[in-house]
């Protein structure tokens, strides 16, 4: 990945995607495990990777909502913005806590269940 940032010609935009994201409000599973706090040096360097080579925003799914944080390294010396974006699907995740949350069901096949109290 690095080649391919530092490579490009000098004047342009980098974007990286991924499926899963650095940090991610519903799965735990993310780009660097299941406990985002298990391989801190993979992520600073990725971190620091993509801070060095200009790249600002990191966009990843896999959560099937929306989630913007800045992630940085353990030392706080680089950081990037880590955008986990709502897909095309019908899996729909309402963070836990949030004002009005109901647990529901959806079939992909029909339609979503009507909401019911958590």
């Amino acid at each position: 990945m690095n080649g391919q940032l530092s490579g490009r010609p000098s004047n342009t935009h980098a974007f990286v995607f991924g499926h899963k994201g650095v940090i991610t409000q519903n799965h735990t599973d993310t780009l660097f495990g299941n406990d985002p706090s298990s391989a801190p040096t993979v992520a600073n360097s990725f971190v620091t990777d993509l801070a060095n080579n200009g790249v600002r925003y990191y966009m990843g799914g896999h959560d099937h909502m929306y989630n913007r944080a800045i992630v940085s390294t353990t030392d706080h010396t680089d950081s990037v913005q880590d955008l986990v974006l709502a897909s095309d699907s019908s899996k729909f995740y309402i963070p836990y806590g949030t004002a009005g949350y109901s647990a529901r069901t959806v079939n992909p096949v029909t339609k979503p269940s009507p909401a019911r109290a958590p």
